[in-house]
């Protein structure tokens, strides 16, 4: 399996999740200035759970991937499963764990150390946004 794949070229071209949150919402921006990547992502949530994301992303195939991703992910899920999800992440392309199922698709970023941070950017935007104890970001 190459990086640049049939399933990951089809996910980076998705769009999945892109956009704007009506309404009031978290946003948070977050870039990478190692390579110039850049995401604004809207979070609205329901007490500690997650209700929708939205982004805008810029940047390469494999921030798109991993902000598409998260769009698919995060709506639903507690503000401490985000939490873990991203921590399993980190671990994971850092060969310090196994990388989770539903993150497949960036399984080859472990082979690129210096592309992490794309994969990570989006997930540290939406960490941002839950704030330390899952409360908006101030």
């Amino acid at each position: 399996m190459t990086l640049y794949d049939p399933a990951f070229v089809t996910l980076a071209g998705s769009r999945r999740g892109a956009g704007t949150l009506d309404g009031p919402a978290i946003s948070v921006r977050k870039s990478n200035p190692l390579c110039g990547d850049q995401i604004e992502l809207d979070v609205r949530l329901d007490g500690e759970r997650i209700r929708n994301v939205a982004h805008r992303t810029k940047g390469c195939a494999i921030t798109k991937v991993s902000a598409a991703l998260l769009a698919e992910l995060a709506p639903g899920m507690e503000a401490d499963g985000a939490r873990s999800l991203t921590t399993a992440l980190e671990a994971g392309l850092a060969h310090r764990g196994l990388l989770p199922e539903s993150l497949q698709a960036l399984a080859e970023v472990r082979l690129l150390p210096s592309r992490r941070r794309c994969a990570l950017l989006p997930w540290s935007a939406l960490l941002e946004a839950l704030g330390p104890s899952g409360t908006e970001a101030q």
